[in-house]
């Protein structure tokens, strides 16, 4: 679906509800997840990840959905790795990619307080999953493997949680 469209937008949501009758929640996971795009082109980012979450929530609005499950990210905290952040640590962005997903946040939050929305974020840290960038750790793991190629780790100190 082209999240740009905001009519196409609005009737898909609405035709969800109709689909699942009772449904009260949108699940949204659609963002530009590539960090290192998101730092090449901060404008797309900002559309990608914070314009269009206005225009999900507003086509929430008009269909009477106020609850909103939101995926963000851990590099919203920044200098902490992100296995070792606390969802009470300060949020310290260090990439465009992670400033539009805290925006994204405050959005969240503007809409809570003003419209009476109920929102959950939850801030993921090493997902993968078929579309994996081929810069991550998996993303090389798997290359290299597909390849025939040795892994290589560039270190054995950081332990990691993966999900799929």
């Amino acid at each position: 679906m082209d999240l740009e469209d905001g009519r196409l937008l609005k009737e898909s949501i609405g035709s969800t509800k109709g689909f699942l009758p009772g449904s009260s929640a949108l699940i949204h996971l659609a963002s530009n997840s590539h960090a290192g795009a998101c730092h090449e082109d901060p404008v797309e980012a900002c559309r990608a990840n914070v314009i269009l979450t206005v225009k999900a929530l507003e086509a929430c609005r008009s269909k009477g959905i106020s609850r909103v499950l939101f995926s963000s990210t851990a590099l919203v905290y920044g200098k902490h790795r992100p296995e070792d952040a606390r969802e009470t640590d300060a949020a310290e962005p260090g990439g465009v990619y992670a400033a539009t997903k805290l925006a994204a946040e405050d959005v969240l939050r503007g809409y809570a307080a003003a419209y009476g929305f109920s929102c959950d974020i939850l801030r993921f840290s090493n997902i993968y999953g078929p579309d994996v960038h081929e810069d991550t750790a998996v993303g090389t793991a798997l290359r290299h493997a597909a390849a025939g190629m040795p892994i290589r780790l560039k270190t054995h100190t950081p332990v990691r949680d993966f999900l799929y």
